[in-house]
């Protein structure tokens, strides 16, 4: 854009100005506002990209649970959780937690927690060998 102050744009008074589009009519790449008189784009804009739909196989829109580890000096000082976001929202939330914290951490981490089982079903050790029935 060749016209971002008032001088700029005052150069142009008087002069014939329209608004262009490039690409195709029914979804213009392109609009622009330009001056007839000189040939020159006074401001123009790109056409907003759609956004991408939501999909399960994508990391970043699908809500999880996230485990927030923060260490000092190579040690685990505090570890919490974080349900129900998106990586990105998680991410952030962690960063402001972490920023308030006294002193700074050294750093941390953000993983994605196991799901886990919930039929009540017992495991055993393999340690403990089979189980013998009387």
């Amino acid at each position: 854009m060749s016209a971002s102050s008032y001088q700029d744009l005052i150069q142009h008074f008087g002069h014939d100005v329209e608004v262009v589009f490039y690409g195709s009519k029914k979804k213009p790449d392109n609009v622009a506002i330009e001056c007839s008189t000189c040939g020159e784009v006074l401001m123009d804009f790109d056409r907003p990209k759609r956004p991408r739909s939501k999909t399960v196989s994508d990391k970043f829109t699908v809500a999880r649970t996230w485990r927030v580890r923060v260490y000092v000096a190579e040690k685990m000082i505090q570890t919490w959780t974080i349900e129900n976001r998106t990586e990105r929202e998680a991410e952030k939330e962690a960063m402001c937690e972490i920023e308030r914290m006294d002193p700074a951490p050294d750093d941390w981490t953000l993983t994605k927690e196991k799901k886990r089982c919930r039929t009540g079903a017992r495991t055993r050790s393999r340690s403990q060998g089979p189980t013998s029935r009387p």
